[in-house]
């Protein structure tokens, strides 16, 4: 199986760099990061999201320190080894969630200095787990403030690299295409749905 990976080696490595800076300002000692879209971010695991599920999540822990921890499931780690940015992968073979062991471990050799690691609890932000599992985990940790990391995730994002940029308009640009052939292949009659098919595929 082959895989595209969108972002280079590079760009990845220089968002960590960043979100680690963020990090250090806020006195905070990692994000645990659990949506598909940050996982991405952060990972380069693109292409996976149409396997997104919700028994089966994809994790990335990024200490204020050292190097990120990713936590996938075995089917998958190849494409972040593919990517390059996260030596760190952790697998995992449970259908039932991420073994809670696991995940204790991972956060703890992160490292837990200030006690406080930044989730996704703020605006436009989810948690992308089993709500039980996420409670079981920070049971684990009474001394550890678990607090909304959603201004330096949108801190990070909203400021877009030349990479990033020059893949927007490339998009635009198929969009606009796409767009343009469909309004030609229409048809008096067709529904809502056929049209969309059609431009579907034109994408």
């Amino acid at each position: 199986m082959s895989e595209k990976i969108v972002f280079s080696r590079r760009e990845l490595r220089k968002r960590i760099e960043r979100a680690q800076e963020a990090l250090k300002r806020a006195d905070i000692d990692s994000l645990f990061l659990t949506s598909d879209e940050n996982y991405h971010y952060f990972t380069g695991g693109a292409g996976m999201t149409h396997m997104r599920s919700n028994t089966r999540p994809n994790i990335v822990i990024i200490p204020v320190e050292g190097e990120p921890i990713a936590i996938t499931g075995t089917a998958f780690t190849y494409i972040i080894e593919l990517a390059g940015a996260v030596r760190d992968i952790r697998p995992y073979t449970s259908i039932f969630g991420v073994p809670n062991d696991l995940l204790v471990k991972a956060l703890k050799d992160a490292g837990l200095k200030n006690r406080r690691v930044g989730v996704e609890k703020g605006m436009e932000q989810r948690l992308n787990m089993p709500l039980r599992d996420y409670t079981k985990l920070t049971k684990n940790f009474p001394n550890v403030e678990f607090v909304d990391a959603a201004d330096i995730i949108w801190s990070l994002r909203m400021v877009k690299s030349q990479e990033e940029v020059e893949l927007i308009r490339r998009a635009c640009e198929v969009t606009g295409h796409a767009r343009q052939r469909t309004f030609r292949e229409i048809k008096v009659g067709m529904t809502e749905r056929e049209i969309m098919r059609v431009f579907a595929r034109n994408m």
